[in-house]
């Protein structure tokens, strides 16, 4: 199965390199306690969420934040605004800058307006890498860690390894929502792909 997800992956050009900075922002990897991301990060500014799921931010003097998400005292996806820090800067601007560096997305999602855009490089495993986000075509943002549905407020155009899901029948979104359908609720991505959706 492994090889025909890589010929897929090959046919489409999307690509699965690990992008340069794709294990670590900030000096704090996703799967890090959260013990040791207060340890690295200092206490965030605020915490939303309940249980063992939640989401805490933390800002710098200009107003840029930091998020991360926390599932059971562990990291699983840490956000930065661009400008957040030097260290978190990507070195490009626009999508085509993007794209030029690092090749096909993986996944491409684009909001009913076209204003965000959403570029998704999958590590091999599928289940997890970077997502690049963009407002009117400039770079606001990028994440790393698990990959759950990738999407904007609204979506207009989701792509995964270059095959249209949206709109299409096999569209796990209830159009124009980001809300994901509830046969498509319990699954990721990843495990689509793996399924050959």
């Amino acid at each position: 199965m492994k090889w025909m997800l890589t010929f897929l992956v090959w046919i489409s050009g999307a690509s699965h390199a690990d992008p340069p900075f794709i294990h670590q922002i900030e000096g704090v990897v996703p799967g890090t306690s959260w013990a040791q991301v207060i340890n690295r990060l200092g206490s965030p500014m605020r915490c939303a969420g309940r249980g063992e799921v939640k989401w805490c931010a933390w800002e710098n003097t200009d107003e840029q934040v930091l998020t991360g998400s926390i599932v059971a005292d562990r990291l699983t996806y840490l956000y930065v605004a661009e400008g957040y820090s030097p260290s978190s800067t990507l070195g490009f601007r626009t999508k085509e800058d993007l794209r030029n560096a690092w090749g096909a997305e993986s996944i491409y999602s684009r909001s009913e307006g076209g204003a965000r855009e959403r570029l998704t490089y999958l590590n091999e495993n599928l289940d997890s890498g970077v997502t690049v986000n963009f407002d009117e075509g400039q770079l606001i943002g990028y994440g790393i860690g698990e990959v759950t549905w990738r999407a904007s407020g609204t979506v207009a155009d989701y792509r995964v390894l270059g095959d249209t899901w949206c709109p299409s029948e096999k569209c796990p979104f209830v159009l124009p929502t980001k809300r994901v359908k509830p046969e498509y609720q319990q699954m990721t991505v990843g495990e689509l792909i793996r399924q050959g959706h």
